[in-house]
């Protein structure tokens, strides 16, 4: 029996960049036996210089972290007091509950609307929302998980001017997947200064196990930001391998360019059925909606198929399917397969 392929947890389904496996073959185990060092020609520093330059903001505003949930982690056992809210999106990543429930805050929400082929922030239910429960800390995320859509920059000021009572969280995990810029990140940081923003060396750049994040934040997150620095330093790998990755980011181009067109494929192949409905993202990832009948017989082609996909389990991500885009012989066969129940469906 073959293996299955995981395309429920939206992991990179391309290799390592050149650049990182020359990392991997090379004669770098000599960083392997020694503490980070924090000196000025470190690994450590030549990696938030390379962020510097990325972002345009300068490295002191800058954190590494074990992955954008603990930087996350972090911020709310830093910040939240017992019955805080904090407010989110309805349709968001599961995880954002656990974390705000343990450092002992209530998640509360507001909806995102739909558009034709997208899902959409509503600045009218978030105001509503915010008027409402006065919350402490505001998440948002983009592009979201698990509906893949970004927020654009004049309806994330709105956003922020109206969150100015509370600390703003801007959960950037997907970043990369469009082009960035400089003069916008700096201008979200100057409009408040209670601004965090949270990225990832695990979606774009392709690298969940090294366990690599960063945050971009001013002085009012100074103790979020030393306790992100440990005593004894981060993984030396995992350093050399976001440096390396941030090094090579025309690698990570092409690979953007596949996913883009192979999701171009399930929305030509989807956009006439009448069973699924199919959103545009701004991720590795699709979101499929499908008719509450069809649950069933979609959850067991699925187990019976070579790859799993993601069911999300919350209430407002009912009925949602969520595909990691793969290698073409991979997409193909999930398409066929989903093709397949929509012609049965007819």
């Amino acid at each position: 029996m073959k293996a299955k392929v995981y395309l429920d947890r939206n992991e990179s389904q391309f290799p390592l960049s050149p650049a990182c496996r020359g990392i991997i073959k090379s004669k770098y185990q000599k960083y392997l036996l020694r503490y980070t060092d924090k000196s000025i020609d470190s690994v450590q520093n030549k990696l938030l210089e390379k962020l510097q330059n990325l972002t345009g903001i300068d490295k002191t505003n800058i954190a590494l972290g074990d992955g954008c949930e603990e930087i996350l982690k972090i911020c709310f056992d830093h910040f939240i007091k017992k019955g805080d809210k904090v407010l989110l999106a309805d349709k968001s990543w599961g995880h954002y509950k656990t974390l705000i429930e343990a450092a002992g805050g209530a998640p509360v929400y507001f909806n995102l609307a739909e558009n034709r082929d997208r899902y959409r922030y509503d600045i009218a239910s978030f105001k509503k929302n915010y008027k409402k429960y006065s919350p402490k800390i505001v998440i948002i995320t983009s592009p979201n998980n698990p509906t893949g859509n970004s927020i654009q920059f004049k309806l994330l000021c709105d956003f922020i001017k109206t969150a100015k009572k509370s600390i703003f969280i801007l959960d950037q995990a997907y970043w990369g997947f469009e082009d960035e810029n400089k003069n916008q990140l700096k201008k979200i940081l100057t409009m408040h200064n209670k601004i965090l923003i949270t990225r990832s060396f695990s979606k774009y750049l392709g690298m969940p196990g090294i366990r690599l994040g960063y945050c971009i934040a001013g002085d009012y997150f100074k103790s979020v930001k030393e306790s992100l620095n440990p005593y004894l330093g981060f993984n030396q790998l995992s350093i050399l391998l976001g440096l390396s990755a941030l090094n090579d980011l025309s690698y990570y181009k092409k690979i953007a360019k596949i996913i883009s067109d192979e999701k171009q494929k399930y929305y030509d192949g989807l956009k006439n059925s009448k069973i699924f409905k199919i959103y545009k993202t701004d991720t590795n990832f699709l979101i499929i909606k499908f008719l509450p009948t069809l649950e069933k017989e979609l959850r067991d082609s699925v187990e019976a198929s070579t790859f799993s996909l993601s069911f999300p389990k919350e209430e407002a991500n009912k009925y949602l399917l969520r595909i990691t885009i793969s290698d073409p012989a991979i997409n193909k066969k999930v398409l066929s397969l989903l093709l397949r129940i929509d012609k049965r469906s007819r």
